[in-house]
């Protein structure tokens, strides 16, 4: 089977806040691959209100204001996480 992928790229986090579908495929996403998102600071707690149970591998590029991949104080846990 082919895993969940999912590249998000050159858009604004502001739009991926107010896309119900983005948020949907978040839930659902094997591999994430992040490339130029405008204005996204902290990548896990900005995208997913929750978690993301089924992340294996994360890929960030040129997102520039990107600060924190994790927070170590969310209390989130990636039990998929290669």
């Amino acid at each position: 089977l082919h895993p969940n992928i999912l590249k998000l790229n050159n858009i604004y986090y502001n739009f991926i806040r107010k896309s119900v579908m983005i948020h949907q495929l978040l839930q659902k996403v094997e591999i994430l691959n992040l490339v130029d998102i405008k204005n996204l600071k902290n990548v896990i707690s900005e995208l997913s209100e929750r978690s993301f149970p089924f992340l294996k591998h994360l890929s960030i590029e040129f997102c520039n204001n990107v600060k924190y991949v994790v927070d170590a104080f969310d209390g989130r846990v990636f039990h998929q996480l290669q």
